[in-house]
C-alpha cells in the first residue's frame, strides 16, 4: 500500500481508507478522504469514474465509520483510526459485533464518553488506551464492576435492553492504540514477487517496480494491435503457487 501510494480512482481510494483504518492509520485514511471528496466526489456527493461508481460511494461512508468504530477483533474500539485533523467530535447509533449499538464523544483526540447499548444482552469487551482508569455505569446510574484483562482492555456483563455509559478518568490520546491478537488471526508473510509478460511494443509502460507494468488506460490509447495481456502474480499467502489474470484488449 505504501508502494502503490493513497491516489488512483474513488473505489481504489476508498478500498485503501478502509484498509488504513483498519491498520489503525488515521493519517494516511484521512489523505484517502480527503482526496475522494477533493477529486473524486461529485456535488451530489455520488463517487465519479465516470458517471457513477457505487463502491466508491458507499466504501466512503464505510471508511468513515472503520476510522471511528471497529469490532472484528472480538473487542469493541472506539475512534481506533482518529485523524488529527478531526480534534473534536461525536457519533450516535454506530453498530458493533454482538448487536451493540455505540455512541461516542471525543475532545482534543480523546475519548471523552462512550455508551453502548445492549441488545442482546451479551458480555461486552471494550478496548481503548488506558480504559482500565474508567468509570462504567448503567442507566440508572448504578456503578458496574468489570474484569481487567490489560491496563487497555475491559469485560462486563450486559443486559438486554440496558444502557451502559463509559468515561475515561483523564483523557488519554486515542492515537496508535495497541490492538490486542485476535485468536482467529493468523500471521500472513508479506514477500512476494511478480513476473509480467509485456507484448512487444509496450517495454517502457510501466517500468518502476512500484508501478503495474500492463494498465488498461496505457494501452487502450495505443494503435498498435494486441491479443491479450497475461499477468502472473506470485505470492506466498496461499497453497496456490501463482495466480493468472488475463485481459483482453481489443484494438480500437
Amino acid at each position: 500500500m505504501t508502494k502503490r501510494g493513497n491516489a488512483q480512482t474513488g473505489w481504489s481510494r476508498a478500498m485503501k481508507m478502509n484498509e488504513w483504518a483498519r491498520l489503525l492509520d488515521g493519517k494516511n485514511a484521512m489523505e484517502c478522504f480527503s482526496g475522494i471528496l477533493a477529486e473524486r466526489t461529485l456535488s451530489n456527493m455520488f463517487d465519479t469514474h465516470p458517471p457513477f461508481q457505487i463502491d466508491g460511494t458507499l466504501g466512503l461512508s464505510a471508511g468513515v465509520t472503520e476510522m471511528l468504530l471497529q469490532s472484528h477483533a472480538g473487542y469493541i474500539q472506539p475512534i481506533p483510526a482518529l485523524p488529527e485533523e478531526w480534534i473534536s467530535g461525536s457519533y450516535e447509533g454506530l453498530m458493533a459485533r454482538g448487536n451493540f449499538e455505540v455512541d461516542a464523544e471525543w475532545e482534543e483526540n480523546a475519548l471523552t464518553l462512550m455508551k453502548v447499548r445492549s441488545n442482546k444482552g451479551k458480555d461486552l469487551k471494550l478496548r481503548y488506551n488506558n480504559i482500565k482508569d474508567s468509570v462504567v455505569v448503567d442507566s440508572k446510574g448504578n456503578r458496574i464492576s468489570f474484569t481487567v484483562e490489560d491496563d487497555n482492555t475491559i469485560t462486563f456483563t450486559t443486559i438486554e435492553g440496558e444502557t451502559y455509559t463509559i468515561t475515561p478518568n483523564k483523557r488519554v490520546s486515542s492515537a496508535y492504540q495497541v490492538a490486542a491478537p485476535s485468536e482467529k488471526e493468523e500471521p500472513v508473510p508479506t514477500s512476494y514477487g511478480a513476473a509480467y509478460s509485456i507484448p512487444a511494443g509496450f517495454e517502457n509502460i510501466g517500468v518502476a517496480d512500484e508501478e503495474l507494468p500492463i494498465s488498461r488506460v496505457a494501452l487502450e490509447g495505443k494503435t498498435k494491435q494486441i491479443s491479450e495481456c497475461t499477468m502472473i502474480l506470485q505470492k506466498e499467502i496461499c497453497p496456490l503457487s501463482h495466480i493468472s489474470c488475463q485481459i483482453k484488449i481489443k484494438q480500437r
